[in-house]
């Protein structure tokens, strides 16, 4: 008896779960290359959601209309398949679990929401729902009748109070899609809301502001000389900093090429340093050696450079004159993807990361320049049997002062120069050596999907520009064995620029050891990786987020010597608001802690304040900075990552572009970004991480990119 009753129950529970997860199936095929919604009412741009999206849109929609399917059975004997009528509770049931589950999809996931496929859900499921009552009703008639009876009962149930009131329930979504259009405040508390409940991370961990009391512009990345126990410090703006450890002090300067470096914009500045391995030791001529990566825009043609400065006087204008160059790469103008990172590895070889930015328009295979991958090189030019010069010389720049190792992949290779450890990168901005295995890790930003993280091996290709991620595969023959990514993650509305890390060695958190740690640039957020290997892709646990987002994130992630995590946060350009943040146990801390003391809001709580104007000169950077990499340098919208944008990007200099357009729809787009407007959904909403200050300089800039463009004059 109680056995007939459950599979009465578990039946139809199974059977509406079913239907709900098919569906979701369907609506995504059907979706990716027809629209639901026509466009003539409601012109939606398309949104990538991604197979793993698709999955958990699957598991959220069958488990809100099982659980509804089951409360619809509790107290009735006779199954929804036996009569109309008990179709349409059943009908009524699946309306509120299906916007239940679109609610939850849109408020509480970082899924990106593509209302074309929730529509197609509900035709999709509808469709299912009656066909299978038609199938299971077990009395007489053809199924065009018992599907019509079933329909008749369903709108009279909609006229019913409970009807009704699932009917306005049903419509909520829609009420709040058109209030997140049409008011900036609603609009503003929608995305508070799923900030608060997508990005939170485990109380077992937070961050804090390691030097509470330290001002920073734009730190880029710290050291410490184990020697003197010292701390040292990049500033992008072109500073190396020194200062006590742990106790923290006032920043010594050591160095300042700021005037070298030109206009710190996009992706430019002071990127990624290195101390020599005899640094610190006194007696050596290398104890006051650095090397550090900065690109030089004084001129039309950019310069990336790899040089090496003598700190050891302690005297910055001696230590300015001291730069000696290894390598100095021509690039265009863009700015974007020069990669930056150096590191000394375990065999005393300078390691040096580049992206494939790095380049010029004449020359490009990695026979003729070097870009887009991982450089091994000999700066103490050993010679002998460790190392010998270059045979030959890019065509991209110059280089000097360092030898090739003898060891490395590509030596005598033709179409490969000797310098390369491994190639097929893109933009591999943080690397390290696991301390235990002295294996390479680099972390791999990618363009408008994928994000990476890699173990680099000497001598492989890793896919890049053929392929990224888990994405689909494209065939490419490359002389090199090919590698794919240890780990990818694809972009949500919060998470798309990775920040390579460290594998923890440390003794002061024992649940982190032997796990990669790295972040998210974009969303600030702080990863833990196993790096064990196995037949399924390993999955990144979230340990803590930085309080300033975007642009402001995180540049760096570094293990000290005494088991301290060290992160570096940017903070705003125009001001000296960057902070070196320490990962810490327990439950989030005090402010006080944080160095927020009621004086340094989040970018949250800073955003909606409107401040002094900015200077032309500001809104310009802040554009490069942030707008560039997709609508150009001049707004002409041939940035470096338009191209696979998929959209077609406007000419902000062209008149019938501003024509069309006031500044308050320009500033509606930045604001609340293009999903809200109908338009694409690769433009994100920056409301929540510029002021309104910052926006209204942005709208001001693009304005004057027609008035400034000389053929429109």
């Amino acid at each position: 008896m109680f056995g007939i009753l459950r599979l009465k129950v578990l039946f139809p529970v199974l059977l509406m779960a079913m239907i709900a997860a098919v569906s979701t199936v369907l609506a995504y095929l059907y979706t990716r290359e027809f629209r639901v919604i026509p466009r003539q009412l409601l012109p939606l741009p398309p949104v990538h959601v991604s197979l793993s999206d698709t999955l958990h849109l699957t598991t959220i929609f069958a488990t809100a209309v099982g659980v509804m399917s089951a409360l619809v059975q509790i107290g009735r004997e006779n199954s929804w398949l036996s009569d109309a009528r008990r179709s349409a509770q059943e009908y009524l049931g699946f309306l509120i679990s299906y916007t239940c589950a679109s609610l939850y999809a849109f408020l509480a996931t970082t899924i990106n929401y593509d209302p074309q496929l929730i529509a197609a859900h509900g035709i999709f499921a509808t469709a299912l729902f009656l066909a299978t009552h038609a199938w299971g009703n077990p009395e007489p008639g053809s199924w065009f009748k018992k599907v019509s009876l079933s329909c008749k009962e369903i709108i009279v149930r909609l006229y019913s109070l409970k009807g009704g009131a699932a009917l306005l329930f049903m419509l909520t979504p829609a009420f709040m899609a058109l209030g997140f259009v049409s008011d900036r405040d609603f609009a503003n508390l929608i995305t508070q809301v799923r900030l608060k409940l997508t990005q939170g991370a485990s109380g077992a961990w937070h961050l804090e502001n390691a030097f509470p009391g330290v001002a920073l512009r734009q730190p880029m990345l710290v050291r410490l000389d184990r020697k003197s126990g010292q701390l040292y410090i990049l500033e992008r703006p072109g500073r190396i900093l020194r200062m006590k450890y742990p106790e923290g002090s006032e920043p010594e300067v050591l160095l300042d090429i700021q005037e070298q470096l030109g206009e710190v914009e996009v992706e430019n500045g002071a990127l990624g340093f290195a101390l020599h391995p005899a640094f610190g030791g006194g007696s050596f001529p290398e104890s006051g050696y650095i090397y550090l990566y900065y690109t030089d825009t004084r001129e039309p043609e950019q310069v990336n450079r790899i040089s090496r400065f003598d700190l050891g006087s302690g005297d910055p204008e001696t230590a300015k004159f001291s730069e000696m160059p290894l390598l100095a790469l021509t690039r265009d103008s863009s700015g974007f993807h020069n990669g930056g990172s150096l590191e000394f590895g375990p065999d005393g070889f300078l390691y040096i990361a580049l992206g494939e930015g790095v380049r010029t328009k004449k020359y490009g295979s990695y026979g003729e320049v070097l870009r887009g991958g991982i450089l091994r090189i000999d700066i103490d030019e050993q010679g002998g049997n460790v190392s010998h010069k270059p045979s030959r010389k890019p065509r991209n720049g110059d280089t000097s002062n360092y030898f090739i190792p003898n060891q490395n992949p590509f030596i005598a290779h033709e179409k490969i120069l000797e310098e390369y450890w491994a190639i097929g990168f893109r933009n591999p901005f943080r690397i390290s050596f696991d301390p235990l295995t002295q294996q390479l890790w680099a972390g791999e930003v990618g363009s408008t999907v994928w994000e990476e993280v890699n173990r680099v091996d000497a001598g492989k290709h890793y896919q890049f520009p053929f392929h990224e991620g888990y994405g689909e595969r494209v065939a490419e023959v490359t002389e090199q064995p090919q590698q794919g990514p240890f780990f990818a993650y694809e972009h949500t509305a919060f998470d798309r620029a990775v920040i390579g890390g460290i594998v923890y060695r440390g003794k002061r958190f024992p649940d982190l050891y032997g796990r990669y740690v790295f972040a998210d640039s974009y969303s600030a957020k702080v990863f833990a990786l196993s790096t064990e290997t196995s037949d399924q892709p390993p999955q990144a646990i979230l340990l803590a987020q930085a309080e300033q987002f975007a642009q402001r994130g995180i540049s760096s992630v570094v293990a000290l010597a005494d088991g301290e995590i060290l992160i570096t946060v940017l903070g705003a350009q125009s001001t000296p608001g960057g902070q070196i943040l320490k990962l810490a146990q327990g439950a989030l801390a005090p402010r006080e802690l944080l160095g927020l003391n009621g004086q340094n809001p989040t970018i949250n709580e800073s955003s909606s304040e409107a401040g002094p104007p900015l200077a032309a000169a500001d809104a310009a950077s802040l554009y490069k900075v942030n707008c560039a990499r997709c609508h150009g340098l001049n707004g002409a919208g041939d940035g470096p990552d338009s191209a696979s944008l998929g959209v077609d990007m406007p000419n902000f200099t062209m008149p019938e572009f501003h024509s069309a357009r006031t500044k308050r729809h320009i500033r509606n787009v930045i604001e609340k970004g293009g999903s809200t407007l109908g338009l694409s959904p690769m433009m994100p909403p920056w409301k929540d991480f510029l002021t309104e200050t910052e926006i209204g300089a942005l709208v001001d800039h693009i304005v004057a990119l027609k008035q400034a463009s000389p053929q429109h004059d």
